[in-house]
């Protein structure tokens, strides 16, 4: 596989994720500020994104990490999804 298709892959898990998210706090509509912490656990829980991204498997580190790419995302503005953004920037840092 090349990196496209790897891209590809995490865009769709980080979806797939976000709408767990969304489902798991409906109640509050979406609004959790431990937020990264529960999307880094399950992408860590997920063997998908373990084979992508090896050498992330600190659910801290990479609550961080995921907490660095939104204040990054939202300053540039970028013209692609979120999902998109960080899949390419958690790949280009393997």
């Amino acid at each position: 596989m090349d990196m496209t298709d790897h891209i590809e892959q995490l865009t769709a898990l980080l979806g797939d994720i976000a709408e767990r998210h969304h489902k798991a706090f409906v109640s509050t509509d979406g609004n959790d500020p431990m937020w990264a912490l529960w999307y880094a656990e399950r992408l860590i829980a997920d063997s998908v994104f373990t084979s992508l991204v090896p050498l992330l498997r600190d659910a801290d580190e990479l609550a961080d990490r995921l907490t660095e790419l939104d204040v990054s995302f939202r300053k540039q503005k970028a013209e692609q999804s979120w999902q998109r953004y960080y899949a390419h920037q958690l790949l280009a840092a393997v």
